[in-house]
């Protein structure tokens, strides 16, 4: 899960130029302007258009799948009932514009049976491993869809997931508090500042003007393309530098951290290898020096007898001659 985390992270930091370059993007007027000087205009806007539907169709069709896996987070208790597989059926259909497949059908398509002659061995040809294959969607599907339909799914899904997101965070909230060492009575002392997670989120929200202000850039922060600088307003943009300094703080932490922690599991590696083969214990007198020698004879250490080069008799047979018998 931190994983997956990390990686949605790591692609909303990247995401962040794209979505300054779309501000730049002209508006309606400029465009039809733009496209009548230059016709090829016309089929790269349409083009632009249609990824970027087939981008969102993705996104809503991969929640869809997920509800679909767990009901429980669209308020579906049951979904084996008839009144909750109803209600499912109605959060999917609401959360996904029509006209567009489901990523991964609902239900496994039955396997075909092919019976070859009387007597003999059915033959099966299970098929419930297609059942698993997204289900592509094309551009010109993704561009059909009406833009509205794009927005009335996405409001649809956030409503139906809400209260499942507002209890998980406040549980969640309640249990980290606890965990500090806070009793229950401390709590309800300083409501304001241990109240739930929701509450205080919609405490925040209740100011609505001022936070769409902050959204909005200055119009001369935006450089609309087919502009003057002065014709220019920012109200169609929607500026989240503030929640995207913070990600990008929490996105620099976790670089810094997992690079810190590579560095000193590289730094404890090398030492491990680097101490093989050394005996801690030779140093400072600590263990005895010794040589063995082989074993001794009369309190002799033994030598061994190097044969003059310059002897004119075999020594096989002088020593032969001593062990015989007169």
């Amino acid at each position: 899960m931190q994983n997956l985390y990390e990686a949605m992270l790591e692609a909303r930091v990247r995401l962040q130029q794209p979505l300054l370059a779309g501000g730049r993007l002209p508006l309606t007027d400029v465009r039809s302007a733009l496209s009548r000087e230059e016709p090829t205009l016309t089929e790269e806007f349409q083009e632009a258009r249609a990824e970027i539907a087939a981008l969102l169709a993705d996104a809503l069709r991969l929640r869809h799948s997920l509800y679909a896996l767990n009901p429980s987070v669209v308020g579906v208790a049951d979904a084996a009932t008839p009144a909750g597989k109803q209600q499912l059926q109605a959060t999917l259909a609401a959360s996904l514009p029509a006209g567009l497949p489901a990523l991964v059908p609902a239900t496994p398509p039955p396997s075909k049976r092919r019976r070859v002659a009387a007597g003999e061995e059915e033959e099966e040809e299970e098929e419930g491993d297609d059942a698993d294959v997204p289900v592509p969607v094309s551009l010109r599907d993704a561009a059909g869809v009406e833009s509205g339909a794009y927005w009335r799914a996405i409001e649809a899904g956030w409503d139906a997931f809400a209260p499942y997101r507002d209890e998980t965070v406040d549980t969640w909230g309640r249990t980290l508090t606890y965990a500090g060492g806070l009793t229950q009575k401390q709590a309800v002392k300083l409501r304001v500042m241990n109240a739930d997670i929701s509450k205080q989120v919609s405490n925040i929200m209740a100011d609505r003007e001022r936070l769409l202000a902050r959204t909005r850039p200055k119009a001369e922060a935006v450089a609309v393309l087919g502009q003057a600088r002065s014709e220019q307003a920012g109200d169609h943009v929607f500026d989240d530098s503030d929640f995207y300094q913070v990600l990008l703080r929490e996105f620099v932490s976790i670089s810094a951290s997992s690079a810190a922690t590579q560095a000193a599991g590289g730094i404890r590696s090398y030492a491990s290898k680097k101490r093989e083969g050394v005996d801690h214990r030779a140093s400072k007198g600590r263990k005895l020096k010794y040589v063995t020698h082989p074993k001794l004879v009369n309190f002799v250490a033994p030598r061994p007898y190097v044969v003059p080069p310059d002897m004119s008799y075999d020594l096989d047979t002088v020593v032969a001659s001593l062990f015989k018998s007169a």
